[in-house]
């Protein structure tokens, strides 16, 4: 449903610039068409206003998906019935100032976690790589059920 406004909008906009407008500009002499014209304008406007506010209705009480403000933190929440899924090659998750790298995924490439732009955890093709120490609680168990 939240698609269904902005593109009636731009339904509107097409068909008041490309029909109603040149159709009678073709038909009516200059002035007459200011005075066909002008009355229409503001109603074309408070119907493009109305169908705007309509759109950011249907997205804010959209429940599946939110995205919004709340006056001390940015909130993405999904609660659909599906999960919430980013499609891509390559991810990036990095700090405000875009100069540190906290997470980096690419497709059939490294996953890695990152620490101050440092990486300390990551994926391989022969499994992961750990920097720095590892703080462990409870067992580590391997292929042939050995504890180490």
């Amino acid at each position: 449903m939240h698609d269904f406004f902005p593109g009636l909008i731009v339904g509107a906009i097409i068909l008041k610039v490309a029909i109603v407008a040149p159709t009678l500009f073709r038909t009516l002499d200059s002035s007459n068409f200011g005075k066909a014209i002008r009355p229409l304008w503001p109603k074309f406007f408070a119907m493009i206003a109305s169908l705007g506010i309509f759109s950011l209705i249907s997205v804010y009480f959209n429940d599946d998906l939110s995205i919004y403000h709340d006056g001390s933190r940015s909130v993405i929440s999904e609660s659909g019935t599906g999960p919430l899924r980013l499609s891509t090659d390559e991810f990036q998750l990095m700090n405000v100032a875009q100069d540190e790298t906290m997470i980096y995924a690419a497709q059939n490439l490294a996953v890695s976690l990152n620490y101050n732009n440092s990486t300390k955890f990551a994926t391989t093709n022969t499994g992961v790589d750990i920097t720095g120490n590892a703080t462990i609680s409870g067992a580590i168990n391997t292929s042939d059920n050995q504890n180490i």
